[in-house]
């Protein structure tokens, strides 16, 4: 997964995932959104998230995400959509970053967060106690301490899935051009219309930085 560096969408949201999420995700430091809501996840928020300083939109909603959030959220600093509602989390959210101006509804049905922006105080002695079940793998042998370092045995089951997508659509466009006469007409007529734009679009640009040039010279 770390070889798509230059991926800036990735949307695996209503797939059935299992397990925990990958910490191999937080290396996509061009990420701008991230869906991975209505799933079965379990386990942490994977600390290295804070690596995605690009990312605008996450959703982690609806699913099973236990522990606190990592505070190394506050680096996502251009963060404008942030839901992480219906899961276990449990914990003070992070303070004196941006994840305080989100509304209550992106933290709403985690009973046991607390801290600014939600009603709920935090204890004054600033400790939380955390629930086993909440903060232990799915199997329930390795605590979690936002490691991140998580591996099973055989092939993943998340880079099946986006394997599976990327299949699925690159034989739903390229399948649809070969098997469908008008498609295909259309898609060419595109390429055709768009070099031409492409074509004059830069005759323009450079008749039009002759003639400023021209303009600039001294007279002789």
């Amino acid at each position: 997964m770390t070889k798509l560096v230059e991926l800036v969408s990735l949307n695996l949201s209503r797939n059935q995932l299992v397990d925990s999420i990958p910490s191999d995700i937080g290396e996509l430091k061009n990420l701008e959104l991230l869906d991975l809501s209505r799933n079965q996840l379990v386990g942490s928020i994977p600390s290295n998230f804070g690596k995605m300083i690009n990312l605008e939109a996450l959703d982690l909603s609806r699913n099973q995400l236990s522990c606190d959030i990592p505070t190394s959220m506050a680096n996502m600093v251009f963060l404008y959509y942030l839901d992480l509602s219906y899961n276990t989390l449990s914990g003070k959210i992070p303070t004196g970053t941006q994840l305080q101006e989100f509304y209550n509804v992106s933290y709403q049905g985690n009973p046991r967060l607390c801290g600014d922006p939600l009603t709920k105080a935090c204890p004054k002695s600033g400790k939380i106690s955390f629930e086993d079940a909440q903060c232990r793998k799915n199997e329930g042998k390795i605590e979690h301490e936002n490691d991140g370092n998580h591996k099973e045995n055989g092939i993943n089951p998340w880079y099946i899935t986006m394997a599976a997508g990327f299949v699925t659509g690159f034989w739903a466009f390229w399948g649809s051009l070969i098997f469908v006469a008008s498609w295909r007409h259309a898609y060419f007529r595109f390429l055709s219309n768009m070099n031409d734009w492409i074509y004059v679009t830069v005759v323009v640009a450079y008749n039009k930085l002759q003639r400023k040039l021209h303009t600039q010279e001294p007279p002789m």
